[in-house]
This record gives C-alpha cells, sequence and structure tokens, in this order.
C-alpha cells in the first residue's frame, strides 16, 4: 500500500444534520459519522489539514434554517477540541 503524502488533506463533506431528515431515506452506512470522527482525530493527531464542506442552499436555509448547516454531534463534539479553519 502506499504511503499518503504528508500534506495530504482530509475533505469531510455533508457531515451535517440536514442529512438526517427522512427525506434522504434510508442510510446505508449508519456508522459514517463515527468512522469519521475517527478519521478526523487520526488526520489532526497526525499534523494534517482537515478542510469542512458544507452544502447549502437558500432553499434549504429558508425551509430548515441553521439546524440544516450543524455537523453532525460525534463530528462536531471532535471539532470542539482544535483549531477549526
Amino acid at each position: 500500500m502506499r504511503e499518503i503524502d504528508t500534506n495530504a488533506a482530509l475533505i469531510v463533506i455533508d457531515v451535517q444534520k440536514g442529512f438526517e431528515d427522512a427525506f434522504w431515506g434510508r442510510r446505508d452506512n449508519p456508522d459514517a459519522e463515527k468512522n469519521i470522527a475517527a478519521l478526523i482525530r487520526a488526520w489532526r493527531a497526525a499534523e494534517r489539514p482537515v478542510v469542512l464542506v458544507q452544502h447549502a442552499t437558500q432553499r434549504t436555509l429558508d425551509e430548515q434554517g441553521q439546524l440544516w448547516l450543524a455537523f453532525d454531534d460525534s463530528v462536531r463534539a471532535v471539532l470542539s477540541k482544535g483549531k477549526i479553519e
């Protein structure tokens, strides 16, 4: 297996409460957030950059409000233990 470059960033996309809505249907990976949180911890321990991307549209903000953008609880707990950029 090839080693990951030391300057590689972890890009975390759309791990937010808005996607917990029943509208999105049944989850195919119920442990995703727990696994993502573990990856974030490992990446930070290696002092590598973590990039967070949130899905937002004016429509979702108008209909759902700021809760839509809130990070999932398991990921938010890991993020609160370090600097968010």
